[in-house]
């Protein structure tokens, strides 16, 4: 007999984590990991702060994760979660319940060096593709400024941008010196997230690594949000209720000039790097003030593309105060390719694909 979570939940009620918990057992002995996430994560969200069930959860979790072409990919477990907040923006109510099925996202946004990697590019400083061809010309240009933010805001061991002649090459030390942690430490454009991001780029890199069985595209809102969340249910950042500081998040650093390793500070309940700060990331839908409106009225489909030019940005940035950083709060941007910032990038979801 199949034994499904949905049953659990309308037999014995919502609120009870030990019958999901021994649910999940249950779901062990079958061998049966992505259901035992489900419960497991059930369970979580109603007592996060059980230490032993934090560690079974994120046991069963570090199983479904996966490493591939160099990026690691989180599970986050098929479930239901409450998306938005009373004590947001108009825009993020009214809070309602979504389901979603299971997927994958990249522990952190996208660096730099494997965006190049990945694409077969040269790798950073340079960053461009191998055959100039391949794209138009007035793309060439735009993704030539982009790349001059890059040189300021991605390397490992820069310590605040200055020029962008500073960082480029050989020759930088005519237009002053850049401050580094190690000044002879080789220049690594691994760590730091890939900034000047338009969603086309991240959409370009999204269907290179999609295959007939596993389809990569930016997060809809939806998925980012219950990724941020981490599991925790109704908190108002990825680590709780607790507001911001420089141990947790990457924020309200505007005078800096300077981004951090998103794995320098501490992960949120699924394992992921950097939900709350650090880059504002795009996701794939583009933007609706009702939204949530509609979606409470059980119409959770996103607007057509031709129905508004704006995208939706999630997380906000280093720049941003804490106000901006929770895990709810939406902006907005232009997708157009001239939009290039230091404050914006991307990360990555993968689901079985359609059939």
């Amino acid at each position: 007999m199949t034994i499904r979570l949905e049953d659990v939940i309308a037999s014995h009620g919502p609120d009870d984590p030990a019958r999901f918990i021994a649910m999940a057992d249950h779901f062990l002995t079958a061998e049966d990991l992505p259901a035992a996430a489900a419960a497991l994560d059930r369970a979580y969200g109603l007592c996060p702060g059980d230490d032993d069930l934090a560690r079974h959860r994120a046991a069963i979790l570090d199983q479904l994760a996966v490493r591939d072409r160099g990026l690691f990919w989180r599970y986050v477990p098929a479930g239901t979660f409450e998306m938005g907040s009373a004590a947001g923006d108009p825009d993020e109510r009214p809070v309602h319940l979504r389901r979603l099925a299971a997927f994958w996202i990249t522990d952190a946004p996208i660096s730099w060096s494997d965006y190049c990697s990945l694409l077969g590019w040269s790798p950073p400083p340079e960053g461009w593709p191998p055959d100039t061809e391949e794209i138009e010309r007035d793309d060439q240009f735009d993704l030539a400024q982009r790349r001059k933010i890059r040189l300021q805001y991605c390397e490992s061991e820069t310590l605040a941008a200055q020029s962008w002649h500073a960082h480029d090459g050989p020759t930088s030390g005519l237009a002053g010196d850049v401050p580094r942690r190690d000044p002879a430490a080789p220049h690594r454009y691994d760590g730091k997230p890939m900034v000047a991001v338009v969603p086309a780029e991240a959409e370009h890199l999204a269907a290179r690594l999609s295959t007939p069985a596993l389809r990569c595209a930016l997060p809809t809102e939806a998925q980012w949000e219950k990724a941020a969340r981490g599991g925790l249910v109704g908190r108002r950042y990825a680590w709780g209720d607790e507001p911001p500081t420089p141990a947790r998040c990457d924020f309200d650093r505007m005078g800096d000039f300077r981004l951090l390793d998103a794995r320098a500070l501490p992960p949120n309940g699924y394992g992921l790097y950097g939900m709350c700060g650090g880059v504002a990331e795009w996701t794939a839908d583009a933007y609706d003030a009702l939204a949530y409106h509609r979606a409470q009225a059980g119409d959770v489909s996103p607007p057509p593309a031709d129905a508004a030019a704006e995208r939706v940005l999630r997380g906000g940035s280093w720049t941003d105060c804490a106000a901006a950083v929770t895990v709810s709060r939406r902006a907005t941007r232009d997708p157009d390719r001239r939009t290039a910032s230091p404050t914006i990038g991307f990360r990555l979801v993968r689901m079985a694909a359609p059939r």
